[in-house]
């Protein structure tokens, strides 16, 4: 079953944990996303780092995250930004201009299943990484991981390793963006 037809309820906390990319934040922007609130994770806003173009116009920016729900979107594509109509001015996603070639799926962690490290060492040792955050579908905790996947990397081989850990009941997945092109 994969992770978009998941019916539950949920909370989740924003602890997120990033073991595989550093930068430097004091260089970055929260940029806002829109979702749809009525998907499975019931969120309207979500919001990830960017990175503004030196020598841009000022609405330039690259995605310096891999998001969590939001579609359509991978790290590292260059987007356009506005702001927003809110009192506190916040930055809004406006148009994507660039594809960066990376693909984003995330996972969603069983818990009861204790194989993960032996699934997820296959995708690291193809250079995908991950950033994760802890949620809660009814009264369980499980970790849902924002999974990026780079340009270089056969996306074919990472599919068939995110089918073979959903069918072996270590994790549900489901696809965000590919970026990858599918010739």
């Amino acid at each position: 079953m994969h992770l978009k037809i998941l019916i539950a309820n949920f909370k989740y906390s924003l602890m997120t944990s990033n073991k595989y990319r550093k930068c430097d934040m004091k260089q970055h922007e929260k940029v806002s996303l829109e979702l749809d609130s009525s998907l499975w994770h019931k969120e309207n806003v979500e919001r990830i780092w960017a990175e503004p173009i030196e020598g841009g116009s000022g609405s330039l920016f690259i995605a310096k995250n891999t998001p969590f729900f939001a579609k359509n979107l991978s790290f590292l594509d260059t987007i356009q930004v506005q702001k927003g109509k809110d009192p506190d001015g916040n930055l809004y996603l406006a148009n994507i201009v660039e594809r960066s070639g990376h693909s984003t799926y995330r996972i969603l962690e069983n818990p009861a299943n204790s194989n993960f490290q032996s699934y997820w060492k296959k995708l690291e040792a193809m250079g995908c990484s991950y950033e994760s955050t802890d949620m809660y579908f009814d009264g369980i905790k499980k970790r849902l991981l924002a999974v990026d996947v780079p340009a270089s990397t056969n996306i074919f081989s990472v599919y068939s390793i995110l089918g073979e850990g959903e069918k072996d009941d270590v994790w549900m997945f489901e696809e965000g963006h590919c970026g990858h092109k599918l010739d």
